[in-house]
């Protein structure tokens, strides 16, 4: 083992913070420094739904994620769940017939979450009166929920600070390798880092800080926005499971309206056929929460995104297909609401890359919508990657060295994204 190890984890989101946690806890590294130019959960971690979920189509999928709900359960009791875990479920809705949602492609359905397939039209219309008429069928994955991922996050990070964990707010400028095999962070401010070693946990910027010490990783980014707003006509149910649209849809407008878009070039986009996955929930005790990721353009990250001025009655339009009533705030739109706006960081595969590009230099990202979820689990793995010790076998599927494997690839081809 070498001796006098220091590692830099650069970028203090979910899966930075837990990194720095689980390695805290294994007395490795004489220091271990957590670097983010922004407070810590602040950035893209900041906009998550904030869900959770124990059902995939893919079995590697099922496995990390169900093992990182497992380790926030523990957390949980032993805070006296402090970060509001919960369970109240997923409902996937489509206007389709014989629509499978989520097909389950994994011969071990033992390790698959319940769920339920409603399509009794009288039911559905009893047990969710909200949802249009016309819906044919709704898919409930009952062990799925909610929890407070700043709170989790915080809790990390007071347990990672309280083992030594140091915390540096620094916008890291340049990635360079020293004569002494060491990494060497410069820094906006001018001052300068060397570490032995070095994990990049930078979320949408993680691409660049990889390439600039050498590596083309296939990671990409999303623009992706939420939005919250009070819920003062009392449409949502406080009971209402997280619910997503599952079908694409061409948004309704009238004829008027219609017009001036076709005459306009750059309104042409809304007459376009949008994607499935819109997704709402209530929020806190009278709000709602929205978002929808339509935009499916690849974007180089920046700090400061700024507002889409379209982007709530786009989603409000959209939401109004399977949930009617909220076409009230789509003709009147809430005059106050709060926007949320980060990236989705992801792979073609929407698998995470996680593991050694080199020795001492290690990545972990591209959790494109499940970062929350998969949090505790990444921060663990992380650390018995970086530490030697035995890891699970479904690291291959996440390792960067997979994209170089023909026959690893063409297998995890056969999966569904299981994106939402």
């Amino acid at each position: 083992m070498r001796k006098n190890r220091s590692i830099a984890i650069l970028g203090a989101g979910i899966s930075g913070v837990s990194s720095a946690y689980y390695l805290s806890k294994l007395g490795v590294f004489d220091e271990i420094i957590l670097i983010d130019k922004l407070q810590p959960l602040s950035f893209t971690t900041s906009c998550s739904g904030e869900n959770f979920r124990e059902y995939w189509p893919q079995s590697m999928m099922n496995r990390f994620i169900g093992h990182s709900i497992d380790l926030m359960k523990a957390f949980s009791k032993d805070c006296d769940n402090c970060f509001n875990m919960k369970y109240s479920g997923y409902d996937f809705v489509t206007h389709k017939d014989n629509h499978s949602i989520f097909p389950l492609t994994d011969t071990d359905s033992g390790e698959i979450g319940d769920i339920q397939r409603l399509e009794d039209h009288e039911l559905i219309q009893k047990t969710k009166p909200y949802l249009d008429d016309s819906v044919k069928a709704v898919e409930h994955i009952n062990k799925a929920g909610s929890i407070e991922v700043y709170a989790l996050g915080s809790m990390l990070l007071k347990l990672a600070r309280q083992n030594g964990v140091k915390l540096l707010t620094e916008e890291v400028v340049e990635l360079d390798r020293t004569a002494s095999s060491q990494f060497k962070l410069s820094f906006e401010s001018g001052a300068s880092l060397e570490t032995t070693d070095l994990l990049l946990a930078s979320g949408p910027f993680i691409q660049q800080h990889a390439k600039s010490l050498g590596y083309e990783l296939p990671i990409y980014n999303i623009k992706q926005r939420k939005f919250v707003f009070k819920d003062t006509k009392q449409i949502i149910p406080r009971d209402m499971p997280f619910t997503i649209y599952a079908d694409s849809q061409y948004l309704q407008w009238n004829p008027d309206e219609e017009k001036l878009m076709n005459e306009y070039e750059e309104y042409h986009w809304l007459l376009e056929e949008f994607p499935a996955g819109l997704h709402i929930k209530p929020e806190g005790q009278d709000q709602i929460k929205m978002g929808w990721a339509y935009n499916q353009q690849q974007e180089q990250p920046q700090w400061d995104i700024f507002a889409d001025d379209e982007f709530v009655s786009v989603v409000l339009k959209g939401a109004s297909r399977f949930i009617p009533a909220i076409s009230a705030y789509a003709n009147e739109i809430p005059t106050s609401v709060t926007h949320f706006a980060g990236y989705y960081t992801r792979t073609d595969d929407n698998l995470p890359v996680m593991g050694e590009l080199e020795q001492g230099l290690y990545v972990s990202g591209a959790f494109a919508g499940y970062g929350t979820m998969a949090g505790c689990a990444s921060g663990e793995l992380m650390a018995e990657i970086i530490t030697n010790q035995q890891t699970p076998e479904y690291l291959k599927y996440f390792s960067p060295d997979r994209f170089e494997n023909a026959t690893l690839m063409e297998e995890i081809s056969q999966y569904p994204s299981g994106q939402l």
